[in-house]
């Protein structure tokens, strides 16, 4: 529909429209539809939708910082080769770690299926330490921008000793002293469940015991499902 001064595109009489079309814009100007984008420009800037906020990830092979408003950055180590493997082996072992959490956690989880993320978890982890040590020895320490590093440190139960020796070389060679040596040991995550899910208790001794559960698993006090729990 047109009206008043406006130009319009019509078909010469009897020819077909859309072969028209295509043989005007073929004789437009290349920059007639502005600047077209380089392939360079075309790809956008590293953006997550689904990383956990403050998560280190790995996009393409290079490690990222997900931001809380979707983009990502890259950490200042992030052209180390040997920080970057490294940090690669500490995702798997992190997201093993979570996994087997949220296994845990799931009232319609089999033994079986908690058992192989247990058997994963052992596998990334003790990959890792080989590589690179404990995680709780400064090696790991870069690592602590993830959010979730606190859960990998959680990973490790720690022994302290007090160690008798003697100095062997310099003025006070032949000098007793006592060393503190810490020893990092995996945790009981790593061979029995720790976790169980959250349920509901179906009765309860008192009324203040009713009170406490339906605040805590409704939100509110539930006066009929205090009388359901004491049978009152």
């Amino acid at each position: 529909m047109y009206a008043g001064e406006m130009n319009a595109l019509l078909p010469t009489p009897g020819a077909e429209l859309s072969q028209q079309l295509t043989e005007a814009v073929a004789k437009l100007p290349t920059d007639a539809f502005g600047a077209q984008a380089t392939p360079d420009q075309q790809r956008a800037p590293a953006q997550s939708t689904t990383f956990k906020p403050g998560s280190l990830v790995m996009q393409d092979g290079k490690p990222y910082m997900a931001n809380a408003d979707g983009s990502l950055t890259a950490p200042d180590w992030a052209s180390s080769p040997g920080a970057v493997k490294q940090a690669k082996a500490y995702i798997g072992v992190r997201d093993a770690t979570r996994a087997l959490i949220v296994k845990q956690l799931d009232p319609d989880a089999t033994p079986e299926a908690i058992e192989a993320l247990r058997v994963e978890l052992n596998r990334t982890y003790d990959a890792y330490v080989k590589q690179h040590g404990a995680m709780n020895k400064r090696g790991s320490a870069f690592l602590d921008e993830d959010v979730d590093f606190p859960l990998a440190l959680a990973l490790e139960d720690d022994k302290t000793a007090l160690v008798e020796g003697v100095i062997e070389k310099g003025k006070n060679k032949g000098k007793k002293v006592v060393r503190r040596t810490v020893d990092w040991f995996k945790s009981k995550i790593f061979s029995e469940r720790t976790l169980f899910p959250r349920q509901a208790p179906t009765s309860a001794a008192s009324i203040e015991d009713g009170y406490h559960v339906s605040v805590n698993f409704r939100g509110r006090v539930d006066v009929d499902y205090i009388a359901e729990l004491t049978g009152q």
